[in-house]
């Protein structure tokens, strides 16, 4: 949500000692009216972490989100990264605050530079329209929307834009229609072991409540939880919403705006998921 309105190949990769094997690009899948809004279908990805990492038998994961383009909340995003020791960054979407793809990349990049890591991510519905389905040209650099990035042995699955918003005419907004398909091409690729980015919360949970109490979440998303079981959900958009909630078990983390200096670390241990509340 916005705080401020504004108009094919395999390729072998190593991360700070963490190796990848990547292959494939993203592949257009819909396109509605004269937005970009395009879902990219999945493609076979995966990192294995070094021994320093194997014997801690756990992957641990910095989650952010809702930078609105602060400059400082990417550069301290980056060093609770490396003073925490996580492995990887995920971040929920709303990278810039209606800014250039250039923007999106630049905050994306210096998130990347600070931690060490490699960086998950979505786009947010306040973000250019044309990042939803772009590729970065650094490697180290993965957007997850509509597909699978498998790291550590856990696949991570993304959804990004958020539902048509109180605020009516961001960038990124889609349909509970356009929400289920792209969930419908995901289910596809879910493993008994994997994880949910997701700019948008799902429905019926704190992690989707506004201050004025309504309810902002996806029922299509919240349905696939329920059926498909993710170790957690890692989500974002409803700043005042900041919590750790339940679907069906399943932990649903909205770690609150970056912007604001708040993040979420989760431990992953074999199948199961523990999140805390942080801050930068």
């Amino acid at each position: 949500m916005p705080f401020k309105r504004h108009r094919g190949g395999a390729r072998a990769l190593e991360f700070n000692g963490l190796k990848t094997t990547q292959s494939g690009a993203q592949e257009a899948r819909a396109r509605r009216s004269s937005d970009v809004r395009r879902l990219a279908r999945g493609r076979g990805a995966e990192i294995n972490f070094n021994t320093s990492a194997r014997r801690r038998r756990g992957v641990r994961i910095l989650q952010v989100g809702d930078l609105h383009g602060s400059v400082r909340a990417a550069e301290k995003a980056g060093e609770k990264a490396r003073n925490t020791d996580s492995q990887v960054v995920i971040v929920v979407g709303d990278i810039t605050n209606f800014g250039t793809l250039g923007e999106a990349e630049k905050l994306l990049r210096l998130i990347k530079e600070r931690s060490g890591t490699p960086v998950l991510f979505v786009a947010g519905n306040c973000d250019p329209p044309e990042l939803l389905t772009h590729a970065p040209a650094d490697d180290k650099i993965i957007n997850v929307h509509s597909k699978s990035f498998n790291l550590g042995g856990y696949d991570f699955m993304g959804v990004g834009g958020s539902r048509e918003t109180p605020h009516r005419g961001t960038w990124i907004e889609m349909s509970e229609t356009e929400f289920s398909q792209i969930v419908s091409s995901l289910s596809q690729l879910a493993s008994q072991k994997w994880i949910l980015l997701t700019h948008n919360p799902p429905s019926g949970v704190e992690a989707a409540r506004s201050s004025s109490g309504l309810d902002l979440g996806s029922p299509s998303i919240r349905a696939w939880i329920e059926r498909a079981k993710p170790l957690v959900v890692c989500c974002g958009h409803v700043h005042e919403a900041r919590s750790i909630s339940f679907v069906s078990g399943v932990p649903v983390v909205n770690a609150g705006p970056a912007r604001d200096g708040n993040c979420a670390l989760i431990e992953l241990t074999e199948n199961k998921a523990l999140p805390r509340l942080e801050r930068l």
